[in-house]
């Protein structure tokens, strides 16, 4: 088996040093695009309801499940040390 400095796991980037900076950059690369997208449709005349549930959808949810999966690795890692 090969060894790695970092690996992505589940759409997680991990380095072994658990820093999780290869992630954060990913997701706000992701929503960086994803808000063009919206600033696009809003600039076109969308109703606002519209834009903000869209950014919920397309953006917040990004931010829940890289959260959800963040805190569920610490609290394994925390249990086995």
């Amino acid at each position: 088996m090969a060894t790695s400095d970092e690996v992505k796991y589940l759409g997680l980037h991990f380095n072994t040093n658990l820093r999780f900076t290869k992630q954060a950059d990913t997701v706000i690369s992701s929503a960086s695009k994803r808000m063009y997208v919206l600033r696009r449709f809003s600039a076109l005349g969308a109703d606002s309801n519209l834009v903000t549930q869209s950014c919920k959808s397309f953006i917040e949810s990004r931010f829940d499940i890289v959260l959800f999966y963040f805190l569920n690795i610490c609290t394994a890692i925390r249990d086995r040390i």
